[in-house]
């Protein structure tokens, strides 16, 4: 038998799946298969599958269609923070291979394979930096888009429909 989430529970999933979606970049595969193995996501909202994820992500989608349509500073934003999640999930990996790496001992460890990873570790760091200091084109969205809000008038919020109960 399947249960329904209530109101409360399915406007937090779809919440966690937006977050999940937007931010670390997980398509409606991977979400399922996360929830679905965490024991603890599983038992709050349930088995999920695919499908409907997915659905969750098209509703997502209409979402930022209707609230950033023309808004090229917020999708960078968005494509910032996914980017520097990126660069610090390589890190992290990068440093856990060279901790094991390092664990083996001076005399058994791959030294040449270590420095390797140490140099990538070192670019990854400098990419991030790189990043953070290319303020041109966020400033020059960030003006074009107040000229913008001047010459239009502002468009309302679109109400979204909550249909309430998601399976």
């Amino acid at each position: 038998m399947t249960r329904t989430r209530g109101p409360d529970l399915s406007k937090e999933f779809h919440d966690y799946i937006s977050s999940q979606w937007m931010f670390f970049g997980r398509n409606a595969y991977q979400i399922s298969e996360q929830i679905n193995k965490d024991t603890i996501l599983m038992s709050k909202y349930g088995k999920t599958t695919p499908a409907g994820v997915h659905y969750h992500v098209k509703q997502i989608q209409q979402e930022m269609e209707n609230t950033i349509s023309e808004d090229a500073m917020d999708t960078y934003i968005g494509e910032f923070i996914r980017a520097r999640l990126g660069f610090e999930q390589d890190v992290i990996a990068l440093e856990e291979i060279m901790a094991d790496e390092k664990s083996k001992g001076f005399d058994d460890m791959d030294k040449e394979l270590y420095l390797k990873f140490a140099r990538t570790r070192h670019e990854i760091k400098l990419d991030s930096f790189k990043m953070l200091q290319d303020s041109a084109l966020p400033l020059q969205v960030k003006k074009l888009k107040m000229e913008r809000a001047k010459l239009r008038p502002a468009i309302p919020m679109p109400e979204v429909e909550d249909h309430g109960v998601s399976k």
